[in-house]
């Protein structure tokens, strides 16, 4: 997996063969070729990796918060930062025509989608005015934060460009800030 993570970093999905990462990790083809399928099944694997440690970033970046839109805050800056990085921006880039918006929604979904309805609804506990059912609210953030990601990653290595960082930042502010007053209709 380190090997084939690598080589998709470096030369990316279309300019690497199982061959090469089965040279790169010292196996043979056919061991390689016992535990994936195919290539797109090594990639696949490869970015379920990358997802579940990007979750594990998110959570350690966000641990100590004083509340949940502190929380929040830290874990979408984490996050970009990760996803900019060169090596996570080319996986996740390559990963948007390998294996197509379904299957990248399913693994964003199972790594990080639990977490952001368990801090919408913690937050509309607080106070702060989460719109709708948090569960719908969090699939929605979780949209707007893979769309984050992807303009974070248009610039690898060069950090998470200032225009997504702030817009995001007010985004969330607006999102968990607590109600304002009733809405009034037109006279």
């Amino acid at each position: 997996m380190a090997a084939a993570r690598q080589l998709f970093a470096d030369q990316g999905y279309a300019h690497t063969n199982r061959e090469e990462v089965a040279e790169r990790a010292g196996v043979t083809r056919g061991a390689l070729y016992h535990h994936f399928d195919s290539k797109a099944d090594l990639f696949a694997a490869v970015v379920r990796a990358l997802d579940d440690e990007i979750a594990a970033r998110v959570v350690s970046a966000s641990a100590g918060a004083g509340s949940v839109a502190e929380t929040i805050d830290r874990a979408a800056a984490a996050y970009l930062d990760v996803c900019s990085s060169a090596q996570v921006a080319r996986i996740m880039t390559d990963a948007q025509s390998v294996l197509g918006p379904t299957q990248l929604r399913q693994l964003s979904s199972e790594s990080c989608l639990s977490l952001l309805t368990a801090a919408l609804t913690r937050a509309a506990g607080e106070g702060a005015a989460v719109p709708g059912d948090p569960a719908v609210a969090a699939q929605l953030l979780l949209g707007t934060l893979n769309e984050a990601a992807l303009l974070a990653a248009s610039t690898p290595g060069r950090g998470v460009p200032e225009p997504v960082s702030r817009t995001l930042r007010e985004f969330l502010a607006r999102l968990l800030a607590p109600p304002g007053p009733p809405w009034r209709g037109r006279r």
